[in-house]
């Protein structure tokens, strides 16, 4: 009922009983609409219709669909009289002079916008009114009830043509056809219809013997909608019509939904209702990984070369192909057997980028956070990603696909056992480091951040030249982490910097270099930022990272001043 409220699939009727005449809002039900209500029917336990008046002796014998519509038709008219419901005090105005209405379509309307929709007019007029909404809803009635509809199926030009004409010149199709709803993979076109020839003739005469005056009705409707359908009755046997490009683009965007809207079948091309919409212009940037020196040489800081490519989905354009498409001036061009939506701004910025493709340099981390999509490498252009060699591509695999990493091993030191699940968080906190990528460890409390980090802090310390981490938390939980480090790493050596007593500026520096974990405070962290950013940081971990969640108090812009190889 709301999908159908939504899309306006409803008209005004009026149900006329035994005693009252009520004035209602009815649905208007499409080919799809009736297929979901014979779903939901079938699918209806008898219990739903159960239920009668006080008075009945026996129990319904309404079907499951009849009883579905009926609901369907309530529920309808309640959504849209709800929206449409006259303000208390008209409504009060009206009540009043409710049987001194003009006329019965007065009363009618004034039913259509009250609570109850009950009508209070002389019943024969009603009757008579009654009467003439059946013959004004007779078109639409007819389309319910019959066998079939009338559908419009639009074929693009043949494949056999040339690229390189003008496009917009092109013809296309729409062609008229008969579908009916018991078989609607059947297609008859109007042309055998009128001629009541063709292999398909004695099937559709078993469905409706005047099959062609209805397809002229339907068509009659149409015409109100398409001005080339109206154009097309001018013909005693109309089949369809030509278009080129520009209106066949008109007829893809405006046009095939009224078609829909008003209950007729409509098919596209799969190029524009799937996948082949979204192929539109872009620009990605082709990366070249420059070779490693071992696996000490990888690293985020490395300057890489890279040019711009201009594409259309997994397609390269060249410059020619683009000027080309520039000269069509057509929102619909074929370009190597596919039709694609495209505008002249974005040729013309193509074009500019291409002309603009020489060699450009970027750090790998900059052509990373760029195929994660950070920032705004292109203004004004689809921007589609980055195509890498090497070793990158490796890494963007890795980061966009969740690939598999390798199991890494903790140091034969390490005093505790890692479940599966830590295994594998400890893995990704070692795959990230080794790449210079922050981290977000963010399991559940009690499932083991504490010993997944430590695994990978004591693994990093022997294996990067004994340089320290700096881990800051909370106040409440620093003696937590010294004690957790005791008992999972107790080979590595830990200072607390923490108390009026802790060491600063070079002292602090000094002492800082001979530890694998400094611990400290957010208080301490921005105090002491100072003589803290002087100490060649290999990571730093911030635990509880709530704290820095506002970027710009004192504690966040002294986490960011750090200069580390890692953060978690």
């Amino acid at each position: 009922a709301g999908s159908l409220a939504v899309r306006q699939q409803y008209l005004p009727g009026l149900a006329v009983g035994d005693q009252d005449c009520i004035a209602q809002w009815q649905p208007v039900l499409g080919a799809d609409d009736k297929k979901r209500i014979a779903g939901l029917a079938g699918q209806m336990p008898p219990v739903v219709r159960a239920i009668t008046g006080q008075a009945a002796s026996a129990p319904p014998e309404q079907a499951a669909e009849t009883a579905l519509k009926t609901f369907l038709t309530q529920m309808l008219d309640s959504l849209v009289r709800s929206g449409s419901e006259m303000d208390a005090i008209t409504d009060i105005r009206y009540i009043r002079k409710r049987r001194n209405f003009a006329s019965v379509h007065d009363a009618w309307l004034y039913a259509l916008r009250s609570k109850d929709g009950r009508m209070e007019y002389d019943r024969d007029k009603v009757l008579q009114l009654a009467e003439q909404i059946r013959q004004w809803r007779r078109p639409i009635t007819v389309s319910e009830a019959a066998p079939v509809r009338l559908c419009f199926r639009l074929e693009e030009p043949g494949a056999a043509e040339s690229e390189g004409q003008e496009s917009a010149a092109e013809k296309w199709q729409v062609r008229y056809l008969a579908q009916p709803h018991a078989d609607p993979s059947l297609l008859i076109p109007l042309s055998q219809v009128w001629k009541a020839k063709g292999k398909h003739a004695a099937v559709w005469k078993h469905w409706a013997a005047d099959l062609p005056e209805y397809m002229l009705s339907c068509l009659g409707q149409a015409a109100g909608i398409c001005p080339h359908i109206a154009a097309s009755l001018r013909s005693s046997q109309p089949a369809g019509y030509g278009l080129d490009t520009v209106q066949a683009y008109q007829f893809l965007t405006e046009r095939a939904v009224l078609l829909e809207q008003a209950g007729f079948g409509v098919m596209l091309p799969a190029w524009w209702t799937g996948k082949g919409t979204k192929t539109r212009l872009s620009a990605r940037a082709a990366v070249n990984s420059p070779k490693m020196q071992g696996s000490s040489g990888l690293s985020l800081n490395e300057i890489v070369q890279f040019h711009w490519e201009i594409a259309l989905g997994e397609e390269t354009l060249s410059l020619a192909e683009l000027q080309t498409l520039a000269r069509l001036k057509a929102p619909l061009v074929r370009v190597r057997g596919q039709w694609v939506q495209l505008n002249a701004r974005e040729i013309q910025e193509a074009i500019q980028l291409w002309k603009k493709k020489g060699s450009q340099q970027a750090t790998a981390q900059e052509i990373i956070r760029m195929s994660l999509g950070a920032g705004q490498p292109l203004s004004g252009f689809s921007f589609e990603g980055v195509k890498a060699t090497g070793w990158i591509d490796e890494l963007l695999r890795k980061l966009q696909n969740g690939g598999s990493l390798e199991p890494v091993g903790v140091s034969q030191t390490f005093g505790g056992t890692l479940r599966p699940y830590q295994e594998r968080g400890y893995a990704w906190l070692a795959f990230l480091r080794r790449w210079g990528l922050g981290a977000c460890l963010a399991d559940d409390m009690g499932l083991g951040k504490t010993i997944q980090t430590l695994a990978l802090i004591q693994r990093d310390w022997h294996s990067n030249g004994k340089r320290p981490v700096l881990l800051v938390c909370p106040t409440s939980v620093v003696n937590n982490w010294q004690k957790e480090a005791a008992r999972f790493t107790p080979d590595l050596p830990v200072l607390i910097h923490h108390g009026s007593d802790r060491r600063k500026g070079a002292a602090f520096a000094r002492l800082a270099k001979k530890q694998a974990m400094v611990i400290s405070s957010y208080a301490l962290l921005q105090r002491d930022i100072e003589f803290l950013q002087k100490v060649p940081w290999a990571g730093v971990v911030l635990d509880e990272a709530q704290n820095i969640k506002n970027s710009e108090t004192k504690q966040s812009r002294a986490a960011r001043s750090l200069q580390v190889d890692y953060r978690i």
